[in-house]
């Protein structure tokens, strides 16, 4: 047995084949490994990697039904694998079914076939990470007006009667369809922005070799007009190039989450609503600081619980201001009339806030805040380049932070001094901020008797992030 597992191997990743093609020399590769080597090459030859016969053109890739068959009976789970929920010892589970919880290989989802017509989905992560946190039930749905992946109990429930309800892999094909059209209206963008710096730029090349060949004949006041001339074209240019980096931000954007094959994980990502989504519509006037990426529906609404603990935030005392008091454990921040008699430092704030000790870069997190709910407050994150004196100090007030106020029992997110007013909270016990750095997604949700999406900022962060927390009335507290 050992030896056939040994000839399973693809030559290329030394790995049990994943979908094998053959070549017509007859040697065989997995199917991504092969088009990977082809798509590489640097002359125009083609060769087989294992036995270098050349190929005059690209060679035909045929699948190869048996050896595929072969592979998957061998196949054994690696460290981040799916195992089948009946075998022992544990083998590779090929589709989940969402009715029955459970995953199988060939083998068992055969008989299950057999028995019933359930709905199947591939193996991409565990069980429990797809759950609904309400119901323990498998999220098998995804619900299109409110951008939320739900189980058959959601689905059910009178929240969601009449609403347009669809099978996840149908939800994903959708989402996926409308990227692949992104991306290739951003090339598009892309490539027409590069031909009209080029052009720009053979126009200034032009008018300097014209007032060196003139350049004796030339007035001053000619000279000063044909400067300005120049200078109003390179303003073109510089803005043409700031264009080109943001659609950079975009297509890197598509790309990154194109590549997610988890239907779940996938649809948490996108925050777009595919039925209301207009292609041409992309904004183009967004900066790499605060690049709202393709939030073209006031009534998309995102909601992300992940699987992971909380992130243990603890508050930074250096940068607290002297009208804040921290509590010993680093946990509970209160607003003080009595100033207190810190040191001052170039990190600490000068009024009202205070910053997290943990820095966040990459990943997933998110950490719950109980909050004063008659006081004033705002919760949010910054960079730490954000000004601590002035007024544009306070968080929201300046294109390095984002956050979320209550005053007046009135609730609004704010960033760079934009505000957007959200649906007020009657009774909640915790506010919900969760990061997601790998796509640049920001949300708040209130938790309480029900769950209740606030807001989803979309943004290019650039810098490392602080959770970051302003109090002029009562107190907030880190929960974990």
């Amino acid at each position: 047995m050992a030896s056939v597992r040994q000839e399973l191997l693809c030559p290329i990743c030394l790995e049990v084949f994943t979908s094998p093609v053959t070549l017509t020399c007859g040697h065989n590769f997995c199917w991504n490994c092969i088009k990977h080597v082809l798509d590489s090459r640097l002359t125009r030859s083609y060769t087989c990697p294992q036995c270098r016969k050349r190929f005059r053109s690209r060679p035909v890739l045929t699948k190869n039904t048996t050896l595929d068959n072969l592979a998957r009976h061998f196949a054994r789970p690696g460290p981040a694998s799916v195992c089948c929920t009946f075998c022992d010892p544990p083998v590779a589970a090929i589709k989940t079914c969402l009715e029955c919880e459970t995953s199988m290989c060939n083998r068992h989802l055969q008989n299950h076939n057999r028995a019933v017509k359930h709905h199947l989905m591939d193996c991409v992560i565990s069980l429990p990470s797809k759950k609904c946190p309400i119901h323990n039930r498998i999220r098998g749905y995804y619900c299109a007006m409110h951008a939320m992946c739900i189980c058959v109990l959601c689905r059910a429930s009178e929240n969601y009667r009449g609403l347009p309800v669809q099978p996840l892999d149908l939800a994903q094909y959708k989402k996926r369809k409308t990227l692949r059209k992104l991306r290739n209206i951003l090339k598009v963008r892309k490539e027409e922005t590069k031909r009209r710096i080029k052009n720009l730029k053979k126009s200034i090349e032009k008018v300097q070799r014209q007032a060196g060949d003139q350049a004796e004949t030339l007035t001053g006041e000619a000279l000063v007009t044909r400067a300005q001339q120049i200078s109003r074209v390179t303003g073109q240019i510089m803005e043409l190039e700031k264009e080109m980096q943001q659609l950079e931000w975009k297509t890197f954007w598509v790309v990154e989450v194109y590549k997610e094959v988890d239907p779940i994980q996938f649809l948490e990502d996108v925050a777009i609503d595919c039925d209301d989504f207009a292609p041409l519509d992309i904004p183009s006037n967004i900066g790499p600081l605060a690049c709202h990426l393709f939030d073209v529906t006031s009534r998309a609404k995102k909601w992300w619980f992940p699987t992971q603990n909380p992130a243990d935030v603890w508050l930074d005392v250096n940068t607290a201001s002297n009208n804040l008091l921290v509590s010993d454990s680093q946990k509970t921040v209160t607003y003080s009339d009595m100033l207190q008699p810190h040191p001052e430092t170039s990190a600490r704030f000068e009024r009202n806030q205070v910053m997290s000790i943990n820095m966040f870069s990459s990943g997933r997190h998110y950490w719950d805040v109980a909050c004063n709910q008659t006081g004033d407050w705002m919760i949010g994150v910054c960079y730490p380049s954000m000004d601590k004196k002035g007024k544009k100090s306070f968080l929201g007030c300046n294109s390095r932070s984002w956050c979320l106020r209550r005053r007046n029992n009135e609730f609004w997110v704010q960033h760079d001094t934009r505000c957007l007013t959200v649906p007020p909270l009657t009774s909640f016990s915790y506010i919900r901020v969760s990061l997601n750095c790998k796509v640049g997604q920001l949300t708040f949700h209130s938790l309480g008797s029900s769950i209740t999406h606030l807001y989803t900022y979309n943004v290019v962060f650039t810098e490392v992030l602080h959770a970051a927390f302003t109090i002029f009335s009562g107190w907030l507290q880190i929960r974990n």
